[in-house]
């Protein structure tokens, strides 16, 4: 956040760095991390709270200083979700071919190598006398001419791939959009070039690790969902690209939990759109209702599970988690994911008979009974979400697929002590998480 406030400042250099500089500018520093960190952290509690009821506490201590602090057992609970995500292995789903098909693209759009960025990269850092994790400045139509020499690229073209890498005053998020937008593609996680104004002149100011990290962060994070910076919007081959990742995300996790159903012996089927019973067929493609992902019947449970696939965005922040939580949660134009499998839910327990005929004749299966089954809509993820520890409609990960439908699953559970006035209280905490202690 710091450095981005940079592309705003026109700066100058030549100041001696002696210790009366240090004096002057470690202040100014430390201001500038004490007042970032609190924008963050007070942007992350708004978000805690809009998901979580009474979730957290401000608090003055002897010296009159603010602290913020999470209420009942959920700094417990957080502590378990932090510890459980640093030492486990992480639950996502990925494109294994992102990076070769990003670079591809990059080659067929704008007629340059990415790697060949990255080795006039490491020449100034040579001829800088640069380690790797500096930070590295270069004069902006000098490193331009820098990476034409080497790579054999016209400028024009070079300039066209930058515009969507770099950060400048005049695409830059002021700060209130900053905290509210955390996944924009106008940050520097996905612009790793940031356009500076020194001495009069354009300088590229970035770290020897953020062209890697820009390039994961495109093809993981954004051109699934659809999104490439604004500058590359008119080029047509790289939009080919980014609509056929598009169109390619939400297979990789439906592929992943029906090759999970397979493994049980499981009657499902996938693409539900229509129920078909000897006198006629039932669209589900109506309003209020839609495709359903999988229906899967578990004799295991009696139950005929609705499931519903969610390809979601990695999330780092709790900003960013909210927005899951309001995909999940709230109407808007559109329904949000759960009233649209409460509907679903609805109308095939009301329908049950239709459902049964539906799937004798499709599995050849006279003899199947939904007399003894509960219709139940849950949600497959391909990464974990903050909402599932506390969802209305039970959330789970693809690596919990086989356990959930043949009844295996459990959720833990934990102990915890709260100090009330004068006695301790032992509690057990149970899923939903994120509620009244009892």
């Amino acid at each position: 956040m710091i450095i981005e406030q940079g592309c705003y400042v026109d700066m100058f250099n030549g100041e001696k760095r002696d210790l009366k500089f240090k004096e002057r500018i470690h202040p100014i520093i430390n201001d500038f991390l004490f007042l970032g960190k609190m924008l963050i952290g007070v942007s992350e509690s708004i978000a805690e709270q809009g998901m979580i009821e009474d979730a957290t506490d401000v608090s003055f201590d002897k010296n009159n200083f603010y602290i913020f602090s999470r209420r009942h057992h959920y700094k417990f609970i957080f502590n378990h979700i932090g510890h459980k995500q640093e030492n486990e292995n992480p639950e996502y789903i990925i494109d294994d071919n992102g990076s070769t098909d990003f670079k591809k693209a990059i080659l067929e759009s704008f007629g340059i190598e990415y790697d060949k960025i990255w080795q006039t990269i490491v020449l100034v850092m040579e001829h800088f006398k640069l380690k790797y994790g500096d930070c590295v400045s270069a004069e902006q139509n000098g490193f331009l001419r820098d990476i034409e020499n080497y790579s054999g690229t016209p400028l024009a073209s070079i300039e066209n791939l930058l515009s969507g890498m770099t950060l400048t005053k005049e695409n830059k998020m002021i700060l209130s959009e900053f905290l509210k937008k955390p996944h924009s593609l106008n940050k520097y996680l996905y612009r790793p070039f940031l356009l500076w104004t020194i001495n009069q002149k354009k300088y590229y100011v970035f770290g020897t690790a953020s062209l890697f990290e820009a390039e994961a962060s495109l093809y993981l994070n954004a051109i699934p969902w659809g999104k490439v910076p604004t500058e590359w919007s008119d080029v047509a081959s790289f939009i080919k690209y980014k609509n056929r990742k598009h169109l390619e995300h939400d297979k990789w996790l439906d592929d992943n939990v029906e090759n999970s159903i397979k493994t049980t012996g499981l009657i499902y089927q996938r693409s539900v759109k229509k129920l078909i019973t000897k006198k006629q067929s039932y669209s589900l493609e109506v309003k209020d209702l839609g495709e359903i992902d999988f229906l899967i019947i578990s004799p295991h449970v009696n139950k005929v599970f609705i499931a519903e696939c969610k390809h979601l965005q990695g999330r780092y922040d709790m900003v960013n988690q909210k927005e899951d939580y309001d995909h999940f949660t709230k109407d808007g134009k559109d329904k949000c994911y759960n009233s649209r499998i409460n509907l679903k839910t609805k109308w095939l327990t009301e329908n049950k008979a239709i459902l049964e005929e539906h799937l004798q004749l499709r599995f050849k299966e006279p003899n199947l009974s939904l007399k003894e089954y509960q219709i139940e809509g849950i949600f497959f993820i391909n990464t974990p979400t903050f909402y599932l520890y506390n969802s209305d409609i039970r959330i789970y990960t693809f690596e919990q697929v086989i356990d959930v439908i043949t009844g295996k699953h459990t959720d833990p559970v934990f102990s915890c002590t709260v100090d009330e006035e004068d006695r301790n209280i032992f509690y057990s905490i149970k899923y939903p998480y994120f509620g009244s202690l009892k």
